[in-house]
């Protein structure tokens, strides 16, 4: 485990560590997204890992000619998993004018990096979590989609794949990194799974990330 600093560690109960940094990088979030109608982003490289977790709608968006609300705490949500494993985050700040210059981003990055989008959904769908393995997962990818799905059932969340969200839209980076035959797979967290008043759904989150990424990265 990668963690930025040993000082804010000991700042955080222990029993609360990883739900305790959540909030943290969410803090320290809040204080960059300064609301600058722009198109920025911002990557952290915790590590030599070859793992991004990448958050593109983690603020207020203009997409397609409509304002997107922020999908929130997937930005800090992404934060948490690369200083955990070690890898890389990715994710838009400020008040974004598109997520062109964070899909350039991702296209520089080699192939052999395995690519987790992380998203928000609403509540309306009756899931915790779905997994989008996009149009052309390859074996990894299809592996990760399933520990995700068996773990989020032992973590007493309800899990599903590629319904409603199957990650194959044009736009998605899930989509853009199988082109170049990359790993990548989305996954969509509703918002009680995001929301801090829920703290035993919020462990189980990042308990089901990790468990099932650790399957995988050497």
């Amino acid at each position: 485990m990668y963690l930025s600093s040993e000082l804010e560690v000991m700042l955080v109960p222990q029993k609360d560590l990883l739900l305790g940094r959540w909030e943290y990088f969410e803090e320290i979030y809040q204080r960059t997204c300064d609301g600058k109608p722009r198109e920025i982003f911002e990557k952290r490289v915790f590590g030599d890992r070859q793992l991004v977790f990448c958050a593109p709608h983690a603020t207020e968006l203009f997409a397609r000619g409509r304002l997107k609300p922020a999908e929130a705490r997937t930005g800090s949500l992404a934060d948490l998993m690369a200083e955990y494993f070690g890898g890389v985050s990715l994710k838009t700040i400020g008040y974004p004018l598109s997520t062109a210059g964070l899909r350039d981003e991702v296209s520089t990055l080699p192939s052999e990096y395995i690519f987790i989008d992380l998203h928000g959904m609403r509540d309306v769908y009756g899931i915790d979590l779905c997994v989008g393995l996009g149009p052309q997962p390859n074996v990894l990818c299809n592996r990760i989609g399933g520990a995700l799905l068996h773990l989020s059932e032992s973590n007493s969340l309800k899990c599903s794949v590629n319904e409603p969200f199957a990650a194959t839209s044009p736009h998605t980076l899930t989509r853009l990194v199988q082109s170049q035959k990359g790993v990548a797979l989305q996954v969509e967290l509703s918002h009680e799974c995001r929301d801090f008043k829920n703290r035993n759904k919020n462990l189980q989150v990042i308990h089901t990330l990790i468990g099932a990424l650790k399957r995988f990265i050497p």
